[in-house]
């Protein structure tokens, strides 16, 4: 995730390859099995202007449990002298138990961002899940589907203005249920307000056959299939130019905001 404006990024957790480690000429990594699940912390600051701009730090080892499948937001603090803080939330352990734990660290000043990490709800109102979007804007943070224990793929948003208590705003989003999608934030209404929400690709049901939502209406696909869906309260969704995507469909992506827009 990126902070101080986009001028320095956190990487966290997830799951490590081993060294050394390559692909049979089956395809099939050799030592698969042995992947490691990670909750290690790296930094990295952008603006230095020196030769150590952009080199990776890496810092102490966070308390929750290494997961991966997680999503990890920078939240705007309201009412605070804090300005930023990392909020990671959910996702799946080594056992392939997926959880709803909710943990932030207050992004500081200096040589080591991250100090110290405070857990805010160890079973969030949502259900434990990986593979979610997620995005915060105005101080506030979304969850929107993933894959819930069973792998069945979930289609529900929450909302939260801290991270420990959470209002469920819709229960099946016109999306559909949804894997591995991506979300963002466009712009800020007011300085209390964010822009839309906008929900990009992912893998959607009832597929049945786990592909990638289509990007082309010319494929008649049913209504939930559009490749991106926008939202002005996070409740009432519609898809969002929905044919000619220029980005092939996929699922497990990114998406960011690279420059503010004004309303």
């Amino acid at each position: 995730v990126a902070f101080r404006g986009g001028q320095a990024l956190l990487v966290l957790g997830g799951v490590r390859q081993p060294a050394g480690d390559e692909a049979s000429a089956e395809g099939l990594s050799t030592s698969a099995l042995l992947r490691e699940y990670v909750n290690d912390v790296w930094w990295a600051d952008l603006a230095t202007g020196t030769a150590d701009a952009a080199r990776w730090h890496q810092l102490a080892d966070a308390p929750w449990t290494a997961r991966a499948g997680f999503q990890a937001v920078v939240r705007e603090v309201p009412n605070s002298t804090v300005v930023e803080e990392v909020v990671i939330m959910g996702g799946r352990l080594k056992d392939g138990d997926v959880i709803n734990d909710v943990w932030a660290t207050t992004l500081q000043a200096g040589a080591a961002p991250v100090s110290g990490w405070q857990l805010l709800t160890g079973s969030a109102d949502w259900a434990p899940r990986a593979d979610f979007a997620a995005t915060s804007g105005a101080g506030d943070v979304w969850v929107l589907g993933g894959s819930d224990r069973f792998d069945i793929g979930l289609m529900d948003v929450w909302w939260s203005s801290d991270g420990h208590t959470w209002r469920e705003l819709v229960q099946a989003a016109p999306w559909g249920p949804r894997i591995g999608a991506a979300a963002v934030t466009v712009g800020r209404l007011n300085e209390n307000q964010t822009g839309p929400l906008v929900l990009f690709g992912g893998f959607a049901y009832p597929d049945q056959s786990f592909g990638p939502v289509l990007r082309n209406a010319s494929e008649t696909p049913p209504s939930w299939s559009a490749a991106s869906w926008i939202s002005h309260d996070g409740v009432r969704w519609q898809p969002f130019n929905a044919t000619r995507m220029a980005w092939s469909p996929d699922a497990m992506h990114s998406a960011v905001i690279s420059a503010p827009c004004g309303g």
